[in-house]
């Protein structure tokens, strides 16, 4: 039985398979499939597959998928809905940045690189969940990343506290932007 479950998780489970720019049989796939967040499709569509993987998330270029988003398996449990969606969001804007290609890679290695990197990815993700009306779900990401405290992880990622902080300022952000819109069709 074991090895029957490692053998599926090793095919990589197929999450969503919407694509935002592909034709009329991605569109039965995106009815059939729920979006991770509504405005997905739209905003990014990328195959979301679900491997483990050691950083818990990850953005990569596969030679015959194209941009994926890779989640590690033990985020498909309920109770990790919230930091999923962030993550499939955070993940997502390092595709719109073009942080996983070849040059985005050089960047990030480059000083400064991953901590500029994942802020932006963090900030974009905080904006996208926002439109899609989850502010509860960017505040529990932010206050969980400030339960973090000034530690960073190593390898030039930013400190709990300088991604909660952004997030909220995003967060904020993106709020008033909103609530502009909103104002201004009436």
């Amino acid at each position: 039985m074991a090895k029957i479950l490692l053998s599926l998780l090793k095919t990589l489970i197929v999450f969503s398979a919407c694509q935002a720019t592909a034709g009329p049989a991605s569109d039965k796939i995106a009815q059939r499939e729920p979006e991770p967040f509504p405005g997905y499709a739209k905003a990014c569509g990328y195959p979301i597959l679900f491997h483990p993987v050691s950083s818990v998330s990850l953005a990569r270029i596969d030679a015959r998928l194209g941009k994926i988003i890779v989640l590690d398996p033990l985020l498909t449990f309920p109770p990790q809905a919230a930091h999923r969606r962030f993550l499939i969001a955070h993940e997502c804007a390092h595709h719109r940045f073009d942080h996983a290609t070849p040059t985005g890679l050089r960047e990030r290695a480059a000083n400064k690189g991953v901590e500029n990197q994942e802020l932006s990815a963090d900030c974009w993700a905080a904006e996208a969940l926002i439109a899609a009306d989850l502010a509860d779900e960017v505040r529990f990401i932010a206050n969980a990343f400030y339960r973090k405290g000034l530690h960073s992880p190593g390898s030039g990622y930013p400190s709990g506290i300088q991604r909660s902080t952004l997030i909220y300022h995003c967060m904020k952000s993106a709020k008033r932007q909103k609530q502009a819109i909103g104002q201004g069709s009436d």
